[in-house]
């Protein structure tokens, strides 16, 4: 083989070991606890980490507006993020609670930021900062800030992938994407190849939502079709999605387009600091459960034995449980709704 095949080869096998690098495996006991949240000013106190606490989570996921940057100014973004993570309250939960996530329009730098935003890639650094990321981590690398997570032994185990909808993103439009080509092929293997108890997708703005006054996939159809497509190769109707963005919290059920046996469940957590309590309420056809509209952060938790049960709590700032659902899996692992 001549020195130049060996080089490309080099080349291929380093591409294609970042784009499709194995899952980072965040604890090998058997999960119990999902926490995560959306829309955070890293201004406030923040005193909401200490009742996340209380719940003992085996980690916390980030689902957007981790911080509000809102600035073409780089000093001013590096010093946003910088302030979120010299946070006391958020220092101490973080010596506990292992922490992942994605992001959204804010925390990239600006309100409905996408791939034009002018410091996406400083933006980009700074949030693996935030995730406590190695600097020589691969990841680090990606055209976009996503990546999955493990918790669990096999057989008990959930897979956590979190997209990136912004670094990529096109103006909304039938055929634009918010994920680009690279990160779509990542995600087709992410999930038909996984082989965890359930997946959970984790997207900074809604999936099932058709809500005309917020963001989501219904913006990008060509998008949104492509993941239902995904879903139904994957066959198992073991998936999840958690999203953030909409300042309220939501528990959202939609049957699969060709199969409408099944359902797939969203539960949407948002805000930590602020809320949309002034909202007007918008009908959504999905609604599983009765919108919360107060400062919130959601709560799941999982059983394996003797049947495996996943419950969606909606918390309130005082650890108090305003909105729960419980579905559950059937012999074959496909997640319902029980009657």
């Amino acid at each position: 083989m001549s020195s130049k095949n060996i080089l490309g080869f080099i080349f291929l096998f380093c591409i294609t070991n970042l784009v499709f690098s194995q899952s980072k495996v965040i604890t090998t006991k058997i999960p119990e606890t999902i926490a995560f949240g959306s829309c955070n000013y890293q201004y406030h106190k923040q005193d909401y980490w200490k009742e996340v606490l209380k719940n003992k989570p085996d980690i916390w996921i980030w689902l957007g507006d981790n911080i509000y940057a809102n600035t073409q100014d780089t000093a001013v973004l590096r010093a946003k993020y910088l302030q979120q993570m010299a946070n006391p309250n958020y220092m101490e939960f973080k010596k506990q609670i292992p922490i992942e996530g994605t992001w959204d329009d804010h925390d990239m730098g600006c309100n409905g930021a996408d791939k034009c935003y002018a410091h996406r890639k400083l933006a980009k650094d700074l949030f693996w900062d935030l995730m406590a990321e190695p600097q020589n981590s691969s990841i680090r690398k990606r055209n976009g800030v996503y990546r999955s997570v493990v918790l669990g032994p096999p057989g008990k185990d959930i897979k956590i992938i979190l997209m990136d909808l912004r670094y990529l993103k096109d103006k909304p439009g039938i055929d634009s994407t918010m994920l680009g080509k690279e990160q779509w092929e990542w995600l087709e293997k992410e999930l038909l190849e996984s082989k965890a108890r359930i997946n959970i997708l984790g997207s900074g703005i809604q999936f099932l939502s058709e809500k005309l006054l917020c963001e989501g996939w219904k913006d990008y159809p060509t998008d949104r079709e492509k993941l239902w497509k995904l879903l139904e190769k994957q066959g198992k109707y073991n998936t999840i999605v958690i999203s953030g963005d909409i300042h309220s919290a939501e528990l959202l059920r939609g049957k699969y387009p060709n199969d409408k046996e099944h359902s797939l469940f969203e539960f949407t957590s948002s805000g930590l600091t602020h809320s949309n309590w002034w909202f007007p309420i918008e009908e959504n056809k999905y609604t599983a459960e009765t919108d919360f509209f107060g400062k919130n952060f959601g709560i799941i938790r999982f059983t394996f034995e003797p049947e495996l049960t996943v419950r969606f709590e909606i918390k309130n700032l005082k650890n108090k449980t305003v909105r729960e659902v419980m579905i559950k899996a059937d012999e074959k692992g496909r997640l319902y709704l029980p009657r």
